[in-house]
């Protein structure tokens, strides 16, 4: 039989190792959040310029400390069951590209354009990343999609720069 002490400790140990785990949890859950949540780097020499026969738009709003772009990209009569598309942010000072984590969305407006099908509803995306701060470099940097559907991709230089949402 255990004695009292020894219990003691043996509760002691349990409850240091519990909070050995939960302590590992909430840096795996950190860890998580901003690996999902932070813009990337982007390689785009992969991605010719889109043909004009894409039809976008782009909109960008600073709202509860985020920077939010949304929008669609669409050709008519492309299907677009396999659709991936990314936003990014191009500096044109360093030619480099980040890529802000972007999210698929429906949009019924795309479907309603002339000539377009209903599948370009599915041509709709959303993305975020934390505010650019006033007089940053990413303030001048320009919203870019990198246009991926049915097998044909294309990067679309929108010329609307992070910094106009603000």
């Amino acid at each position: 039989m255990l004695e009292r002490s020894d219990r003691t400790r043996a509760a002691r140990v349990a409850a240091a190792l519990a909070a050995g785990i939960l302590a590992c949890a909430a840096l795996l859950a950190v860890c998580l959040y901003l690996s999902l949540s932070l813009p990337s780097e982007f390689d785009a020499s992969g991605w010719p310029e889109a043909e004009d026969s894409v039809v976008w738009t782009v909109e960008t709003k600073c709202e509860n400390g985020r920077l939010y772009v949304t929008g669609y990209a669409v050709e008519a009569g492309l299907r677009m069951y396999e659709v991936n598309t990314r936003i990014l942010l191009y500096d044109a000072g360093t030619g480099r590209y980040l890529e802000l984590p972007t999210q698929m969305s429906v949009r019924e407006d795309a479907a309603a354009l002339p000539g377009m099908g209903a599948d370009a509803a599915f041509g709709g995306f959303c993305a975020s990343a934390p505010v650019l701060f006033p007089g940053s470099a990413a303030q001048d940097s320009e919203v870019c999609i990198a246009w991926d559907a049915g097998g044909q991709r294309g990067l679309i230089h929108t010329g609307r720069k992070a910094g106009d949402a603000a």
